[in-house]
């Protein structure tokens, strides 16, 4: 059994409706729900809810599932749901994903979910402080960056791997390509630390000029850059949540609890019937 349209174009597209309707349901019925639509729909279900709530569903999910819905994940959000999970159980699922990915996630994990570290990206687009732009611009056609977000500086670093400025990749397209990197880089900015809580950096005067800013450790080696992005989507994921009652939800998108109730019937139609469930 498939889903209704309205439900499954609810469910791809408007994400804040989707949490509505699926905090209504137990562990029990969203684990139902997920084992029976495509990934993308299921990690539409799963991204918005709870520590607790995900990490039952993941247990009761089958470990096929559970892996086809990592996978299926943009890197960020591969990222945030497994941060929801228990160490054992997300030790489990990442080690069936690519070794990049892999030491991509268990990078930013590493760290406090509040800190820098956890929101940084840790495979930042570097170059030797030595290279002309026109050797650069080379490397970098065949360079990709496991991050979904575009990759919008390059960090110029010495033999040592320490930061020594940022460009925008939009400007190295600018300049003579003869040029080299240390003379065109920018200094003009502020090193993150890794462990810096992420509230601290929001106003830094920075952000004006550059869409990230480059973490370092103890001794300026990069070790990954923090996006404007990445910023916002921190900031969302740890701001308190307010508490509402059930009798009050309702999506300003629609306007009125008709469309939850809709969708709500569309997903239970997926849900096995009392008929239909195993007995005890």
């Amino acid at each position: 059994m498939s889903l209704d349209p309205l439900t499954k174009d609810i469910l791809e597209n408007h994400p804040k409706l989707t949490a509505e309707v699926i905090r209504l349901l137990s562990p029990e019925e969203i684990a139902a729900l997920i084992k029976n639509v495509p990934a993308q729909i299921g990690l539409r279900m799963l991204s918005p809810l709870t520590q607790w709530k995900c990490t039952e569903i993941i247990k009761i999910l089958t470990q096929k599932k559970s892996i086809e819905l990592i996978q299926t994940a943009t890197i960020d959000d591969a990222t945030s749901i497994l941060r929801k999970l228990p160490k054992a159980n997300y030790l489990q699922l990442i080690k069936h994903l690519s070794n990049d990915k892999k030491q991509y996630i268990k990078s930013v994990l590493s760290y406090p979910e509040d800190s820098i570290g956890a929101w940084m990206n840790p495979v930042p687009l570097t170059a030797s402080v030595d290279l002309i732009i026109d050797d650069v611009l080379s490397l970098f056609k065949n360079q990709t960056s496991l991050s979904d977000s575009p990759i919008l500086n390059l960090h110029i670093v010495d033999h040592n791997h320490k930061i020594k400025g940022i460009i925008p990749i939009a400007e190295l397209f600018l300049l003579n390509p003869k040029m080299r990197l240390r003379k065109v880089m920018n200094k003009g900015y502020k090193p993150l630390a890794p462990y810096q809580p992420l509230k601290t950096v929001s106003s830094y005067l920075e952000w004006e000029n550059f869409s990230s800013l480059p973490v370092t450790d103890t001794e300026s080696v990069l070790i990954g850059e923090l996006t404007q992005t990445n910023l916002r989507r921190g900031q969302n994921t740890l701001k308190p949540k307010p508490q509402v009652e059930e009798a009050e939800i309702e999506s300003p998108l629609w306007g009125s609890l008709d469309t939850v109730d809709i969708v709500l019937d569309g997903m239970l139609e997926l849900l096995p019937k009392p008929s239909e469930r195993p007995k005890p």
